[in-house]
């Protein structure tokens, strides 16, 4: 089982994230699942090639938090390979480095939601 150090909750939908990795743009990738520190995104498997640990992460925009655009400094954390020709997506951690208060603000509000969410 996953141990993490801060909790993440699921989004379902409508949260996506523009990234520009090692030089090469990735529009729209869907949030699986945001806390306050980072989010994992589902980046295609085209993508491994760019992914390395503790990889920059250049103008990383948040869209779908509530109603605003958000641009953060981020970092790959970790990332899962799939295996062959099992997944067309690579599960991808991403480590927030600098958050606006704004978006922090409501990040903090999505998990708590969340987390009232899965008490019940």
């Amino acid at each position: 089982m996953e141990k993490r150090n801060f909790y993440r909750t699921p989004v379902h939908g409508g949260l996506s994230t523009d990234l520009l990795l090692e030089g090469h743009p990735y529009s729209a990738a869907r949030v699986t699942d945001i806390g306050l520190r980072g989010c994992c995104v589902q980046l295609p498997t085209t993508s491994a090639a760019h992914l390395k640990d503790h990889a920059p992460i250049d103008n990383l925009q948040l869209s779908g938090v509530r109603d605003d655009l958000y641009t953060l400094k981020a970092r790959i954390a970790w990332y899962d390979l799939p295996k062959a020709g099992q997944d067309a997506w690579i599960r991808t951690g991403i480590e927030f480095l600098d958050t606006p208060d704004a978006c922090a603000r409501e990040i903090r509000e999505l998990v708590a939601e969340g987390m009232s969410y899965w008490d019940h």
